[in-house]
């Protein structure tokens, strides 16, 4: 078993968990930079408190014009005035450490159009977000990486150990990728950014790994979900052809995106440039709301792979998910793309919505509805992580603005359904001196993991039976497409046809036209010979004739 420790604490990833119930950590982060409107509070540091307007009928116990007052519960409150620094240390750097351990962890940072998401992810050269730090812990707390990848993640969940000729080739992707990077106009850019982060990350303490494996990779994508479409991000778009779609996949209690490209990385530098790189190709668009709004959910997976052999592989995945912002539509007076791409961000994030309340309420009221999740990809991707199959936390962010008050009270409203969701705490797997073991399950354990498996067929069952019609149907429109271009062709090829058909009927014309004009100047010939005995006298009366004419 690996245990991990800093100059802060000593943290022993052996220990039992917690009889207690343990529910979804909800952090809610302040946006800064913005006048506050006087309505809201906070008590203590977990507690947010809105006073309601008179005149407000968002929360529906305000409907006779008594004002009231709503609190919220949080894991942790981060006012306009926090670092990003004190957001990492309290909500990431733990993770990071059960990641190497093995625990799968999820981020996802809700919030309206411009109220600080990507910053808090990302943030800037000054002000490095949550996923550089979590880069820089992580790739510091390991050792230096082989220079070619020994083993590689599957889509089930597990690895294979790669022969040398796969980790050639893999190495030869990821140097592609990364030449492909610093030929991009921004990367000297970006590394810049990069190392001055470091720098100002360099005296943060980082953990010391005991007991490593001789197998340690990393792994890293870059997915886009985008008008319910799903795209690569690190697969270079090619000018005038669309970008391919990819689609979901399931396999052993995973679903999973097919054809995603994975990264093989050695260093943060390199996994930042990589993040940078598909940064540029998400959808962007302004509207009334944020100048640079993001049009798409996106998500960074960084995918651990370590152990002994093949064998005794273990691989643990960290998504941090930048959610596109949820918005009003009369507010952002969007039309034509952006008031489509509004339909179906708001859809997806209501879907989401919708999930964690059938969820919450599966729990609590022993309820036994199934939760829409097949109604977006992104609730179908996360689907373990929402009923509490994995680890799973929220960044809400909110502008606290007076104009945005009815979407701050929409974001709260879901942020306290999201709070009561209880994380199932069944162990992991963990890493033993000699192979992966699981801690024992007892009866009650197995019988669940039994019902989990027969969801999880039903579910890898509907999945194909989804697929199989979008399938049919793509076949269909491309059997009228091809039906369409071949009337296109065939009247074309006729066009053409009756085309030349009329040119040689001019030709034809035209020869009958001068055989008739000989025929008749021969016939006129032979008449004033035979009638004046004088061939000259004939020209000139034809001449005359033709004059005249």
């Amino acid at each position: 078993m690996n245990s991990y420790s800093d100059s802060f604490t000593t943290i022993d990833l052996t220990q039992s968990f917690e009889e207690e119930e343990k529910h979804v950590d909800v952090y809610l982060r302040i946006k800064g930079g913005v006048e506050c409107s006087d309505i809201y509070a906070i008590e203590e540091e977990d507690t947010f408190v809105c006073e309601l307007p008179e005149t407000s009928t968002t929360i529906s116990g305000n409907k006779n014009g008594v004002q009231t007052a709503e609190k919220y519960k949080f894991t942790k409150i981060f006012n306009s005035g926090c670092t990003q620094e004190e957001i990492f240390h309290a909500t990431v750097k733990e993770k990071i450490l059960n990641f190497i351990n093995g625990e799968n962890s999820t981020l996802m940072a809700y919030g309206t159009s411009g109220s600080g998401k990507t910053f808090t992810l990302v943030g800037t050269t000054e002000e490095p977000g949550i996923i550089p730090r979590a880069l820089k812990y992580l790739f510091h707390s390991l050792p230096t990486l082989e220079q070619f990848p020994q083993a590689k993640p599957l889509p089930n969940g597990n690895a294979v150990i790669l022969d040398n000729t796969q980790k050639l080739i893999e190495k030869q992707q990821s140097q592609s990728i990364l030449k492909d990077l610093h030929a991009y106009k921004d990367h000297l850019l970006h590394e810049k950014a990069f190392s001055a982060m470091q720098q100002r990350l360099s005296r943060d303490p980082v953990a010391i790994v005991e007991n490593l494996t001789p197998i340690i990779n990393i792994w890293v994508s870059l997915a886009e979900i985008y008008n319910e479409q799903i795209f690569d991000l690190l697969n270079t778009p090619i000018k005038g052809q669309q970008r391919p779609r990819l689609k979901i996949g399931g396999l052993h209690n995973n679903t999973y995106i097919k054809d995603l490209k994975f990264i093989n990385v050695r260093s943060g530098l390199e996994a930042y440039e990589v993040l940078q790189y598909g940064l540029q190709n998400r959808n962007r668009a302004s509207t009334v709301v944020n100048m640079q709004s993001s049009r798409s959910h996106c998500i960074f997976s960084i995918k651990l792979v370590q152990g002994y052999d093949a064998d005794n592989l273990l691989v643990s995945s960290f998504n941090f998910c930048d959610l596109a912002g949820s918005e009003r539509l009369k507010k952002t007076m969007n039309v034509g793309d952006r008031l489509k791409e509004s339909n179906s961000i708001n859809n997806s994030l209501m879907v989401l919505g919708r999930c964690i309340t059938m969820v919450r309420d599966g729990q609590y009221k022993k309820e036994n509805k199934m939760p829409p999740f097949r109604e977006s990809k992104l609730t179908q991707l996360f689907q373990r992580a929402l009923i509490g199959k994995e680890d799973i936390q929220l960044m809400v962010n909110v502008n606290l603005s007076k104009d945005m008050f009815p979407e701050t009270q929409h974001t709260l409203n879901f942020s306290a359904m999201a709070k009561e969701v209880i994380i199932d705490q069944a162990p992991v797997k963990v890493l033993n001196s000699s192979r992966f073991l699981d801690k024992d399950f007892d009866e009650e354990d197995t019988r669940d993991e039994e019902l989990d498996e027969l969801r999880d067929r039903l579910a890898e069952v509907v999945l194909q039976l989804s697929e199989e019609r979008q399938q049919n149907q793509q076949r269909q429109e491309e059997a009228i497409e091809r039906e369409r271009q071949h009337l296109i062709n065939t009247y074309k090829e006729i066009i053409n046809i009756k085309d030349k058909q009329i040119e040689t009927l001019k030709r034809e014309n035209e020869i009958l036209l001068k055989e008739k004009r000989e025929r008749e100047k021969a016939h006129l010939q032979s008449f004033f010979v035979v009638s004046s005995g004088s061939e000259s006298d004939f020209e000139d009366e034809l001449g005359v004739t033709e004059s005249d004419s």
